[in-house]
């Protein structure tokens, strides 16, 4: 006896090559292009992916692009979003930023969030942190869900960090702190306190240089004015 799978659970399968036979059958049973059909199939292409093959994804999931306008709104969504992961993850920025900005026309205004995600995304991946820090920035003054914010303050404070500007990650901490705290989430707060620590070394070796480079130019200038240096000094034999 076959059990059909509900849409839920298609999209909770691990990633794993067992799993794409799960997906083939199911939309065997659901309308071509409705909302649960390409919703499965973008997860195909995101396991697919995960399997490494990337091509066989990529060649899926385009085949229903021409006909974006046949699907509702949830379903080409979740197709355009599976490929923007993937052409994220390998590298191909200019199909990202082609299919995030068709994605950004199907959002609803009360998800326009999804394309700053996107967005900041795309500038990770390219290593572009100036926009990506603007892109967070914006992200935070709107109006997001506390999960959000996190969210955003953890890109944000990783930037800083990579960037070794410790002042501006130390003033985006805090809150994260606090979360971590009452969520006890043990790992984030050893790494944000071996962050600490790092910093507080370097800043102990910057100030420990600085002193000595001072105390050595006091030495030389000491050395210089002890030495003979007038006209009625000793010549060195040649």
């Amino acid at each position: 006896m076959i059990i059909l799978l509900s849409l839920d659970e298609i999209l909770q399968l691990d990633k794993v090559t067992s799993s794409v036979k799960k997906i083939d059958l199911f939309v065997s049973q659901k309308t071509k292009f409705s909302n649960e059909y390409m919703q499965a199939i973008a997860y195909k292409g995101l396991v697919l992916h995960e399997l490494g093959k990337n091509n066989e994804a990529l060649k899926l999931l385009y085949e229903y692009v021409p006909d974006l306008n046949k699907m509702d709104r949830e379903g080409a969504i979740a197709l355009t979003s599976s490929i923007i992961e993937i052409t994220l993850e390998v590298g191909a920025f200019d199909q990202a930023i082609k299919y995030i900005r068709i994605k950004k026309e199907l959002l609803p205004i009360s998800r326009t969030n999804e394309y700053i995600k996107d967005a900041l995304r795309l500038y990770l991946a390219k290593g572009d942190y100036e926009n990506a820090k603007h892109a967070l920035t914006e992200y935070l003054d709107d109006d997001i869900t506390h999960e959000e914010e996190i969210y955003a303050l953890e890109k944000l404070a990783n930037i800083y960090y990579m960037e070794k500007d410790f002042d501006k990650y130390l003033e985006t901490i805090p809150k994260l702190e606090s979360y971590y705290t009452t969520t006890l989430d043990l790992q984030h707060q050893e790494e944000i306190s071996k962050n600490k620590i790092e910093n507080h070394f370097n800043n102990n070796v910057m100030f420990w240089w600085r002193g000595k480079d001072s105390n050595l130019r006091t030495q030389m200038r000491t050395d210089l004015q002890s030495a003979a240096f007038s006209h009625s000094a000793t010549c060195p034999q040649i």
